[in-house]
Order: structure tokens, then sequence, then C-alpha cells
């Protein structure tokens, strides 16, 4: 379950490993790319790669082609990958085969982070002034003990089941850092388009809203006549 990777410097010493999605930084050019064995890392336009969130292989360590088979598995990692960035909450302190980031398209310091076998949306913010820092996180909707499910309501509360594709949209450009952008969350085994309401009518933070929702039956080949879809 380990991508080969995770090394930060300069492009000929860089690797990115297994990127599924990458984003354009719009402030820089920069690509901000989301390992799906664990990490989120940017490389700018020199083609320097620097880990900004989860895990990385220590600078002293050589990269491994391969850990699966290692009898001393768990000691084996601590002993050659670190985990970057500060976690606020009592959730998860890494990420576990996220599938997207994107950027806040109001505040560009701010990136939202499907964590799809974390079973959660991950928040995290950039250092304005200095880059090359690692996001500070926590969890911004979702579990935070890992746990799979199919509920909505306040997103503290609120049960996905690997939250996959992410997309927003502008809604409040008068509330605070935050508190700005409806966030669109496939929910990939609960088969749902979900949002993360971006307030909730009063100035706090809004609630998980399931948008549409295709329950599907025991099926033919070909028969769509099973397949149901909900408009919530």
């Amino acid at each position: 379950d380990i991508t080969p990777g995770f090394v930060d410097g300069p492009r000929n010493v860089g690797n990115i490993g297994y990127v599924w999605q990458a984003v354009v930084d719009r402030r820089d050019f920069a690509f901000i790319g989301c390992n799906v064995g664990g990490r989120i890392c940017r490389v700018d336009l020199a083609g320097t790669v620097t880990t900004k969130l989860g895990k990385r292989l220590k600078a002293d360590r050589l990269m491994p082609y391969h850990e699966e088979g290692d009898t001393t598995q768990g000691a084996w990692r601590a002993a050659h990958y670190e985990q970057v960035g500060i976690w606020t909450d009592d959730g998860p302190k890494n990420l576990n085969k996220p599938w997207s980031v994107i950027q806040c398209p109001l505040w560009g310091d701010d990136w939202y982070i499907g964590d799809t076998l974390n079973h959660r949306v991950v928040y995290a913010v950039e250092n304005a002034a200095d880059r090359t820092l690692p996001w500070t996180a926590h969890t911004y909707a979702g579990s935070k003990i890992r746990q799979p499910g199919y509920k909505d309501g306040p997103r503290e509360q609120a049960l996905f089941n690997q939250p996959w594709g992410l997309a927003m949209k502008t809604m409040y450009p008068t509330f605070a850092d935050g508190l700005s952008c409806d966030l669109y969350v496939t929910d990939r085994e609960n088969n749902a388009l979900r949002v993360i309401r971006a307030q909730d009518g009063t100035g706090g933070y809004g609630p998980v809203e399931t948008v549409l929702r295709s329950i599907v039956k025991p099926m033919m080949p070909n028969d769509l006549s099973s397949v149901t879809i909900t408009r919530q």
C-alpha cells in the first residue's frame, strides 16, 4: 500500500510518487499535487518538490523500491518516514489515500483535501509569509476516528464513506475566512453528492447535506430500471 517516492528536493532529487490529482496555485503557478500514498506536495516552476502535509522520507534515508513484505514494517516506516504538518484537532495525524486537493477560490492560503480512507474532509491553511513551511490542518467534516458511514447534519457529526472529489462554489464573499464557500464532495461508497454548507444563516458553520444520491438495487446487466436516483 506504499507508493515509492516522498522525497523533497530539486528536480533531479525530488520525487512526487503516484500523484492522482494536481491543481495550479493561482498565486505563483506552482503545482499542488495529491499523492495517494499520503502526501500533499508543492512543485514550483523550478521543479523543486516540497511536502506541505503528510508523509515524507527523512533526509538521511535512501528511497526504497517497495516496503511490502517487510516483517518489521511498522518500525521500518518509523525509521524512514516522518509526518509533515501541524494538526490542531484530535483526528488522525496523517493522510490516508487522499484523492483530491483544491484551493479556496476566495482565500488563496486555504486548501481542502479529500482524505479518502480516513473518511473525512481536511481543511489546511498555508503560511502566507513563507510558502515553504508545512501546512496547519484539521478535520473540516466527517469522522475523527476513521469511521465510514452516511449521515447528514452538523459537520462534526456527519459521516462520509470515502470522500473522493471536491469542488467549491463561492457564495458569501462578505463572510470571514473559512465561511465563504460551499464545498461539494463526491461521496464514493455512498453513491452520493454531498455539500458542506459555508454557513448556517446565523454566522455559524453550515451543515453537511445530500444533494443527490443513487440507490443501486440488485439488477440484471443493462437493466437501468432498477436504479433510483434521489434528489434530497
